[in-house]
């Protein structure tokens, strides 16, 4: 990956800026080849030139937020409804498409909003009915066969949905925190919910497995870190420490050799010329072991602040003159941004031409070649490189990831090729807002890594509290889109 400024590789607009009713996906990778949902289209670029090889019909279109996942020769593409569509990554033939979900009271049909995990051949995904307030109303969570389509159970949340979050495959268990702050355990085969453990505040992004066997890492929204542990033998989940090290967050973290990387807001505010306190961006560096913060990043290129909180779930690359962490802040130019873990503030690395710059909720992917990719609400898919920088030497965990070039276990969080629910780093078919090769939870860098995270475009992709309304075309006019933009920062 690039280790000073890049250049565009190329720029492919997927769709018009002022087109807010259509939104796109996180991009994910596989074999060369960068895959993107527009709408209700499933799209197939070549990595290399941008060019676009093929499309397929989606059975409805994405929602606000979509994390796609590839496994086993799948790309899972996650639809309005709280349905799921499965396609060959070859030949983007349908192999199955699940039913959409019931609507739970009359405040609106389920929207895919989550991080998708895969694991043991089965997807697990939440989804939430959501509104204009920016809380959800309700939701499911859902365990599908990777193989078939078939639901294998399915249950409904009437308290809560689960808002760009997603689970983490634990042995035999799932595990998943709703928009209340319950994180629940499920037996993964059966779906039956075998503890709880009330965080406190909301979870709107990917848990992810710890290091130390049967602990999680879990972010909650008002800015603090979690660690859990799940007893094997009486599976209850129980609070080991946690540290606060931001104001809010929605970034899905990422693990990368006993280090935590997680975006969001910056623990201090300061007031603005009508007197309202704001926060900028910040990227954390935790120690895992410990749980305290060894580095709030919150400046670039010579103290400026970082203009938005990052959403995005952090790609780590680690290289022989560094670890290099890449992250997107959800505020203009859009751009992304590269610390290099140790010194005193972050750089901008790329920033889009003026007709391109607009908030960004993404996630940034990488491929084998170190090539970085990422959405902004420009509507325009970048690719980008360096001149004469080498690949990395060793990549971190997957995201809120969103699948990889080849990889399809989850939640691995380490630094090999095939960690999935890695969250941010050049490995991983990871599920939850970033993507490692592939792509933002997910927990995403991965972590549509996403998510999220990760990381939630199209202009209502943009904050907290936003959600859209299903049964209406979100039309707006760019001078209001931006001024909501930048009361919800």
């Amino acid at each position: 990956t690039p280790t000073g400024s890049v250049d565009d590789k190329w720029i492919q607009q997927m769709k018009d800026e002022k087109d807010y009713s259509t939104y796109l996906s996180d991009p994910l990778i596989v074999n060369g080849r960068v895959y993107i949902a527009v709408g209700n289209q499933l799209k197939v670029l070549n990595a290399t030139t941008g060019e676009e090889f093929s499309s397929a019909d989606l059975v409805a279109p994405v929602d606000s937020i979509s994390r796609m996942v590839y496994a086993d020769g799948l790309i899972i593409v996650p639809v309005r409804g709280g349905r799921l569509q499965a396609l060959t990554a070859d030949a983007l033939t349908t192999v199955w498409i699940t039913d959409e979900l019931p609507i739970i009271d009359e405040r609106g049909q389920q929207q895919s909003l989550g991080t998708l995990t895969v694991a043991d051949g089965r997807v697990y995904y939440g989804t939430a009915a959501v509104g204009w307030s920016g809380a959800s109303y309700n939701g499911y969570f859902t365990c599908v066969d990777l193989a078939t389509g078939e639901v294998i159970w399915s249950n409904a949340n009437a308290a809560a949905g689960y808002y760009w979050s997603g689970a983490a495959s634990v042995g035999d268990k799932v595990v998943v925190g709703d928009d209340t702050g319950t994180l629940t355990v499920f037996d993964a085969a059966s779906g039956e919910a075998l503890s709880v453990l009330d965080l406190g505040a909301s979870v709107r992004s990917t848990a992810i497995a710890g290091t130390q066997e049967g602990t999680l890492i879990v972010a909650t929204s008002d800015g603090v870190l979690h660690k859990v542990s799940i007893d094997a033998d009486t599976d209850a989940a129980r609070e080991l420490s946690s540290v606060k090290f931001g104001s809010s967050t929605t970034s899905t973290p990422t693990i990368v050799n006993g280090k935590i990387y997680i975006g969001g807001s910056s623990l201090q505010g300061e007031p603005n010329e009508w007197g309202y306190v704001v926060y900028g961006g910040q990227l954390s560096v935790i120690d895992e072991a410990t749980m305290t913060v060894e580095h709030a990043v919150t400046s670039y290129d010579g103290g400026t602040k970082l203009p938005g909180d990052s959403k995005s779930a952090p790609l780590v690359s680690v290289q022989s003159t560094g670890t290099y962490v890449y992250f997107t802040c959800n505020a203009e130019p859009g751009g992304v941004y590269c610390y290099r873990v140790g010194d005193a503030e972050a750089s901008m690395v790329y920033t889009p031409d003026e007709d391109h710059q607009n908030y960004s909720m993404s996630s940034v992917v990488c491929d084998a070649d170190g090539t970085l990719y990422y959405v902004n609400d420009s509507g325009a898919l970048f690719a980008i490189h360096g001149n004469g920088n080498a690949g990395p030497d060793n990549g971190g965990a997957g995201d809120d990831g969103n699948g990889s070039a080849g990889g399809e276990n989850n939640n691995n969080n380490g630094s090999g090729p095939t960690g999935n629910n890695g969250n941010g780093s050049t490995g991983g078919n990871a599920n939850g807002g970033g993507n490692g090769l592939g792509f933002q939870g997910q927990g995403g860098a991965g972590g549509l890594g996403a998510p999220a995270a990760g990381s939630p475009s199209g202009s209502s992709k943009d904050a907290d509290d936003e959600g859209e309304d299903a049964d209406k075309d979100i039309r707006v006019s760019a001078a209001a889109s931006k001024a909501a933009k930048a009361l919800m920062q």
